[in-house]
Order: structure tokens, then C-alpha cells, then sequence
């Protein structure tokens, strides 16, 4: 399939700070394309077996549209318990406070659902932020309508109901040790893509103050909160060209296995152009380094506890896979041809894996890579349609999140017309 080469994403590079002329042309360049390139009419191609989660739960949920989330999470637990999106309301419109999501709990050895919560702190690229903090515990964010909050709440498997809520929203976890946490109400204001809308947007001088906002901490056991670091902080942190009058947001957070340290993007908006950084900082209050400062971080994952893998601008400028030791800073570029061809995705890694994704490509279609970081091969797993009708806001990454054991790959995706949850069995 076609891909968009280099200097087509320069061009689009170019473009940032014109922001409703660049969603024209893209979008017109995307239609162009897809009128020449759309010789191949299938919808999905893979030599592994295809599995819609949809086909293996009862008729009545059959019609729903299913989705996991985030590539940073994986939707089973060891027990074969499964955690998932599930909506009536068509993911071809933007998400909205009027018609909330259900998270499913299913046993997938009966094909049962056993719990249905409904939330209204969602949006398509990352749900709720469902995810397992035990083998039978999990938490997912709502929003308090008596309180005017964001909340997280925790529901257990052999309880069947909810055993825990906390005041804070979730972004990422570590077990029932600690969250940490973000204002989802800056992020809705500033890339709804990721926010929800239940609060109004943050007003100018709102998102102007930087003291009182920023990564929190949560307690799992005492509930205690405490601002872990602020945006002012977060800005002036290694920096004399972060301009503090410029509109600053935290996304993106990932703690490392053992708990002790986390990544996170800090992303400012200076006349509508972006600049974004990749922070790492520990679990205490010590903002440690700033790994990556040219403008453009994308998507990143823990290689092991020593290396960052991510898609970013680097050496020379250029934009590509790139991974970081995290005590040297040292950056080295992942010089894969299939990765390189691709460009940016949603990597994550098992350790001796790396799995990613693709954005569309000229024909509309999105590719599954992995790569064996023990013997250096690459293969694609599988190339999936994704329909003009989904775009921007609405648009469906594949997401791809690889089970411990390497065996099989969950993944999101519109191949067949609207937004389902699929595996493959490597």
C-alpha cells in the first residue's frame, strides 16, 4: 500500500499554526488519495485468524459498538475476565454528556457479561481510562454530577460491585499502591480529543494560572491527594524558551514497572503551534529530566526500566523511532525499514516485543507491525480499512496491546463499519 512519504509530512508539519487550513487540505488530500489508491477493495487482510469480540457475546450486545481504549492497557486480567467500551451511540459523532458509555465486564470462558457501569467521563481514544489494578480489581473514571467532579471509582470482580471512589479522575495507575492524576477539563480545552465534556471549558485566565494545576497523586488505600507537581513547575523545569504565557497541558502519563518513576508529555500552545516535550520524573517530587525538547513527541512506552521507546523529532531532526536510556539521556534511532516506512504509531512492548501501529495510508488503511528486539525481524500482522466517516475527533487507532505471553494482539478498529474490539492469535 502507499504511504505518505517524508516531505508529506513536512508539508503537514508546516501547517500547525494554521490550523482550520490544514483540517481543509488534509482532508481534501486524504479524499484524493483514497479515490486514486482505493484499487484494493477489502476491508481487512491477515494470515492470522480474526476475532471480533463482538460475534462472541450474546445477540442483544451484538448491535453495540466495542472498543478498549488506550494502547498502554491491556483489556484481560490472568483469569480471563475481559474490560471493555461499549456504546449504542454512534462513534461517527462526537462523544456526548447526553448519551453515557457502559464498561463491560465479561467472563470470556462463558461468554458472559457480569457487570454493566455506566460512565459519562469518556471519549473515543481513550474511554474512560478502564483498566486492571489487580486480577480482580479495576477502576475507570465518572462524573459526579452532585459534586461537579471527576471521579475514579474501583469495582471488584468477586464482588460484583463497586468496593472503592476516589475524588481524583484516573490516568495511570501503579496497582493498589497509587494513581496519578490530570485535569481533564484543561485537556478538553485545549484537545477535546482526549478531555471530557461534562465542565464547561476552562476560561483564558483559567488555563493562563499554572500554580494550582499539574500531576496529582493519589493514596489508593488513604484517598489522600497532594499536587505532585505543578504546571509552573513543569515548565520551568530545564528550559529558558518555554514561554509561561502560553498555554501548558500534561498528557500521557506511564509509570515504569516498579513504581518509582513515570513519563509524561508537557505540551504549550504558543499562536495556535504546539510544542511538546517528554519529561521523566519519580513518584516523590523529583522532576528528574527532560528527555526529548525539539517540538515534536508523539506516542511513547517503557522498553525496561532503563529505556524509552518513542516517536519523536531527534537526531538531526528528524521524525522517527527513536529509544532513550533514561539515566544518559543518550537518544539512538531505531533504523527499522518497516517502522521507518510506516511512521508514527502507538508502540508498547512486552520486553522481548515491540508492537505498533500505522495511521492510514493513501488507500485508508491502517498496518499491525511487531518487532523482535532479541533477533532484530519486523513483519506486518495485518493491514484494516478505516473509513472516511471516522476522522479527526472520531477517527479509530487500531491501538494494538499485546497479551504478557506474546501470543495474541488486541487491537481496535472500523474495518467492517463501525468501531469493534478484534484479536489475532499469533
Amino acid at each position: 500500500m502507499p504511504t505518505y512519504s517524508t516531505w508529506e509530512r513536512q508539508l503537514a508539519h508546516f501547517f500547525n499554526s494554521m490550523p482550520l487550513l490544514k483540517t481543509f487540505l488534509k482532508r481534501s488530500y486524504v479524499f484524493l488519495n483514497y479515490y486514486i489508491y482505493s484499487v484494493n477493495k477489502y476491508r481487512q487482510f491477515t494470515v492470522y485468524n480474526l476475532c471480533s469480540i463482538n460475534d462472541l457475546l450474546p445477540f442483544k450486545w451484538q448491535k453495540n459498538e466495542l472498543f478498549f481504549g488506550y494502547y498502554d492497557k491491556y483489556p484481560m486480567n490472568n483469569s480471563d475476565f475481559m474490560l471493555l467500551n461499549m456504546t449504542s451511540y454512534s462513534t461517527k459523532k462526537a462523544p456526548s454528556t447526553r448519551y453515557p458509555i457502559s464498561v463491560l465486564l465479561i467472563n470470556m470462558k462463558q461468554r458472559e457479561v457480569l457487570l454493566e457501569i455506566k460512565t459519562r467521563a469518556y471519549n473515543w481514544q481513550q474511554g474512560c481510562r478502564v483498566h486492571w489494578l489487580n486480577d480482580d480489581l479495576f477502576i475507570l473514571n465518572d462524573f459526579d454530577s452532585d459534586l461537579q467532579k471527576y471521579i475514579a471509582r474501583v469495582f471488584s470482580v468477586s464482588n460484583l460491585k463497586e468496593v472503592k471512589s476516589f475524588d481524583y479522575p484516573v490516568q495511570d495507575s501503579f496497582g493498589i499502591d497509587y494513581f496519578l492524576s490530570i485535569n481533564y477539563q484543561r485537556i478538553n480545552t485545549l484537545r477535546p480529543d482526549y478531555g471530557y465534556r461534562n465542565l464547561s471549558k476552562m476560561s483564558i485566565i483559567e488555563l493562563k494560572r499554572l500554580d494550582n494545576d499539574g500531576i496529582w497523586k493519589i493514596d489508593y488505600r488513604t484517598g489522600k491527594s497532594n499536587l505532585l507537581y505543578s504546571l509552573e513547575q513543569i515548565a520551568n523545569f530545564e528550559t529558558t524558551n518555554v514561554n509561561l504565557k502560553a498555554f501548558h497541558k500534561v498528557n500521557h502519563l506511564m509509570i515504569n514497572k516498579t513504581g518509582d518513576k513515570f513519563i509524561f508529555i508537557h505540551r504549550y500552545l504558543k499562536k495556535n503551534v504546539r510544542f511538546d516535550r517528554l519529561l521523566l520524573a519519580d513518584v516523590q517530587g523529583n522532576l528528574l529530566k527532560v528527555l526529548a525538547d525539539n517540538e515534536m513527541v508523539s506516542h511513547c512506552c517503557w522498553l525496561n526500566e532503563n529505556t524509552i521507546f518513542a516517536y519523536l523529532r531527534g537526531i538531526d531532526n528528524i521524525d522517527s523511532y527513536y529509544s532513550i536510556d533514561i539515566h544518559t539521556g543518550k537518544m539512538t534511532l531505531f533504523d527499522n525499514s518497516l517502522f521507518r516506512k510506516y511512521g508514527d504509531g502507538h508502540p508498547s512492548s512486552n520486553g522481548r516485543f515491540i508492537l505498533s501501529d500505522s495511521y492510514p495510508d493513501k488507500a485508508l488503511h491502517q498496518h499491525l507491525l511487531l518487532y523482535d528486539i532479541k533477533n532484530g525481524d519486523a513483519k506486518e500482522l495485518g493491514s484494516f480499512f478505516h473509513g472516511l466517516s471516522y476522522n479527526e475527533e472520531t477517527r479509530c487507532d487500531l491501538h494494538p496491546r499485546l497479551s504478557p505471553d506474546a501470543k495474541r494482539v488486541f487491537f481496535d478498529s472500523v474495518c467492517n463499519g463501525k468501531r469493534q474490539l478484534y484479536y489475532i492469535d499469533l
